[in-house]
């Protein structure tokens, strides 16, 4: 697997990188590109898949989640009682390997 690239994500009430349903498209004719989401600072804000049921939060420093980055998705923010938040995501797109399924 290739690094392509890498964001990372400030997330805070009312702004930031707050996502709505989406692909990650990095760069066309990709075989397979994967995802890789890692929490690292501040309120837990969550992700959700289209397809997997409910959203998951990250609950702790280190928490990641690795998708292939053509499926479906979106960031959530915390529970509504989070008045205030700010929190902070580095994400790492990859690529390379064998013939994705989804394309």
């Amino acid at each position: 697997m290739i690094l392509n690239d890498m964001h990372l994500l400030e997330q805070f009430s009312g702004s930031g990188a707050l996502f709505p349903i989406h692909q990650d498209r990095h760069e066309p004719g990709l075989t397979v590109s994967i995802t890789v989401c890692i929490y690292v600072s501040g309120g837990a804000t969550g992700f959700f898949m289209v397809g997997r049921g409910e959203p998951q939060f990250y609950e702790e420093v280190g928490d990641a989640v690795a998708f292939e980055s053509h499926a479906w998705h979106a960031s959530v923010p915390p529970e509504p009682s989070a008045v205030s938040y700010r929190g902070a995501k580095i994400t790492f797109f990859f690529s390379g390997g064998l013939q994705s399924r989804s394309t």
